[in-house]
């Protein structure tokens, strides 16, 4: 009885190499600075497609803008309150000045009531003293002269 064996061992090894077209497709802004954006690595002689590689800012910016639009919005409020405060401080100091002038006119014209009734006295006076003196006169001459 005859028996035979065989073996048979074989190996394959496979590289493959892939080039790549990088393209940064970011935004600049200025002095080297990245905005935002993203970079492509799509493999030119590749069958799987684009790879794509997106940057993030986490809601960054949507945060900031929120606490920006917050602090506008309390700014607004303080303003308005404050434009409140002096419009009612200016209605407040308008209704002062007026009383102050109507008391001012109310006094000059007590003052000149007063003034004109002490000259229509002094007139009085003197006129009495003139008619008393002018008939007084009158009679002493008309009794000497007889």
């Amino acid at each position: 009885m005859g028996s035979s064996s065989s073996s048979n061992t074989s190996s394959s090894n496979s590289t493959t190499d892939n080039t790549f077209n990088n393209v940064d497709n970011r935004v600049g802004g200025g002095d080297g600075g990245i905005i935002g954006g993203n970079v492509n690595l799509n493999a030119s002689d590749s069958s799987f497609g684009n790879v794509s590689v997106t940057s993030t800012d986490y809601g960054a910016v949507q945060g900031g803008l929120s606490a920006a639009l917050a602090a506008l919005e309390s700014g607004n409020q303080s303003l308005d309150s404050s434009l409140d405060f002096v419009q009612d401080s200016n209605e407040l100091a308008n209704q002062q000045t007026l009383q102050a002038i109507d008391r001012s006119f109310a006094l000059a014209g007590e003052a000149s009531r007063s003034e004109a009734a002490g000259a229509l006295q002094d007139f009085m006076k003197w006129s009495a003293i003139i008619i008393l003196g002018g008939g007084t006169l009158y009679l002493a001459v008309k009794r000497f002269s007889k």
